[in-house]
């Protein structure tokens, strides 16, 4: 959600996703923000949100170039023992999809980044 935790989850204006489709951007979050928990709300502040949405696009940028693909798997979370093996088999619709993602996530950051002085990830 954009901006710090309004003591309810659901907020309008918030984005959703479902966990495993969460998981492909962790290892993103993660390298930017060291307190990030899976299970936990997290509040990132915006000046680090946007460094976490432009690795983001990059990655996105990557995965639309399919020799780069087999090296992208390297930064995408894959949270379960078969995520892997089923984003590879259905690989350019999945990469499509996350891109797709991604891009949503920018658009949204872009919208949100002047009234908000940070997002809060609420808990998977």
């Amino acid at each position: 959600m954009a901006g710090p935790y309004a003591n309810r989850c659901w907020n309008d204006g918030s984005l959703f996703f479902e966990e495993e489709v969460f998981g492909y951007i962790e290892p993103t979050i993660e390298r930017f923000e060291p307190t990030y928990d899976h299970y936990a709300f997290t509040q990132i502040s915006m000046l680090d949100w946007e460094k976490i949405v432009k690795a983001l696009a990059d990655v996105r940028s990557r995965l639309e170039v399919e020799t780069f693909r087999p090296d992208m798997l390297q930064q995408i979370g894959f949270l379960f023992a078969d995520s892997k093996e089923r984003f590879t088999q259905s690989m350019n619709a999945n990469c499509a999809a996350l891109g797709a993602m991604i891009s949503q996530i920018e658009t949204w950051t872009s919208d949100n980044r002047l009234r908000h002085s940070c997002v809060t990830i609420l808990g998977l």
